[in-house]
């Protein structure tokens, strides 16, 4: 079981995906030498395509911060090194706009960043559940856990962000998303 496999690696402090994987009741798969992203994570594989969306930022006590729309592209790669790929583009309420890419290489059943900006790995934890921490190179004191349902239809699917600054709750993040047609551009005019 993963859980057993992760249940001794740190995350970040105080947190091992054992205790992450505590609370799922799915058994997710065990990913096995040499296998690559569709294999080792048909969840991510089910989640590769064109998706829209809203980010909503909240305080703990239900305060709105910040909300803006996105549109991401995943491509995936059987190449593991170059396994992940994420083009995101943003547009807030005032017209403002921003693009990032995200890689990740796929390293013993994990997707894991390091690109000078995050940090962070990702694994699968049941049939519809995927786990990520990431954390900021500038801002070593912030760090961010993120749940991302994706139901077996695949036509949508909810994210949950926790980040903490000093260990201290600091605000939520609630992604909302729908699969649309690939093709579809992503940037915003």
């Amino acid at each position: 079981m993963i859980a057993r496999r992760h249940q001794d690696r740190r995350l970040l402090p105080g947190v091992t995906a054992g205790l992450a994987l505590a609370a799922c009741n799915g058994a997710a798969p065990r990913p096995r030498a040499g296998e690559d992203i569709y294999a080792g994570h048909p969840l991510i594989a089910r989640n590769a395509g064109r998706w829209d969306g809203t980010y909503r930022f909240v305080r703990p006590n239900g305060e709105l911060l910040e909300q803006y729309d996105f549109r991401i592209r995943v491509s995936l790669s059987r190449d593991n090194a170059r396994a992940y790929r994420q083009e995101s583009h943003y547009r807030w309420p005032d017209g403002r706009t921003r693009a990032l890419v995200f890689e990740a290489a796929y390293v013993d059943g994990e997707l894991r960043w390091d690109d000078g900006r995050i940090h962070g790995r990702l694994w699968q934890i049941s049939d519809e559940t995927a786990y990520l921490v990431f954390g900021f190179h500038a801002e070593p004191a912030l760090r961010c856990h993120e749940m991302i349902q994706t139901p077996m239809a695949g036509q949508t699917r909810g994210r949950s962000w926790l980040w903490y600054r000093n260990d201290l709750l600091e605000r939520y993040t609630l992604i909302d998303e729908r699969r649309v047609a690939d093709h579809a551009p992503l940037e915003y005019k």
